[in-house]
């Protein structure tokens, strides 16, 4: 389920183009700053769609600082 989140990231903020390994280690980063909330606050959200992006929009007044700052940096990077 977690894998899958990484990947509507990515495609969230990039558009068709192959993910660098760059990127790949700033998504893997996501994921470790950012599981515990997800599984929490999105526990039993179907993963595809967006619903995990729109789930932590939903929740972000929930969201560590850390986790929160992590998906702004991690955004901001991919859009380079």
């Amino acid at each position: 389920m977690f894998s899958r989140l990484v990947i509507v990231f990515a495609l969230s903020a990039i558009s068709g183009s192959a993910l660098a390994q760059e990127q790949m280690a700033e998504l893997k980063k996501l994921r470790a700053v950012c599981g515990p909330e997800i599984r929490q606050l999105c526990q039993g959200v179907q993963p595809g769609g967006g619903r995990i992006k729109e789930c932590l929009k939903k929740n972000s007044d929930s969201l560590t600082v850390g986790c929160a700052k992590e998906i702004l940096r991690v955004k901001k990077q991919m859009k380079k």
